[in-house]
């Protein structure tokens, strides 16, 4: 995650290249305000495999990376992501 756009554009261009399809989803909760997170588009059949792929990241992002099973409960999304579907949609 990111406070800021700007921060967000910075890892993806830093530490991702165009074999690792990423998207930035910015986002709000009540608790954590106004976020912006890099996030793999691939879905994960289950957490074993997400945790596989986490590990495969460069170190400063895996270090600070974490699965995401479900999102905090009033999240407003401003963008879609592939990552971000939810059950039944396609």
């Amino acid at each position: 995650q990111a406070p800021t756009l700007v921060e967000a554009h910075r890892i993806t261009r830093r530490y991702l290249d165009d074999s690792m399809p990423v998207c930035l989803l910015p986002h709000w909760t009540s608790k954590g305000g106004m976020v912006f997170s890099v996030i793999m588009t691939e879905s994960f059949g289950d957490e074993a495999s997400a945790r596989e792929a986490l590990h495969a990241l460069p170190p400063e992002i895996a270090d600070a990376g974490r699965i995401i099973e479900t999102w905090e409960g009033g999240t407003v999304f401003f963008s879609h992501c592939t990552a971000d579907r939810r059950e039944g949609q396609s």
